[in-house]
């Protein structure tokens, strides 16, 4: 959804430019866990509204 057809191009490019991965990345600025299922549906074409 972010035009990369590669999760490790992503990973390496999103590296490359914010200066750290994205797993370090999400943990530093969404500490909060949320439920995977609770993301997949949230982000589902058409949402929860």
């Amino acid at each position: 959804m972010v035009g990369f057809e590669s999760l490790g191009t992503f990973s390496r490019t999103f590296t490359e430019v914010i200066g750290r991965p994205p797993t370090r990345y999400r943990a530093e600025v969404a500490p909060v866990h949320v439920p995977a299922c609770f993301i997949k549906a949230w982000t589902r074409h058409g949402g929860f509204g």
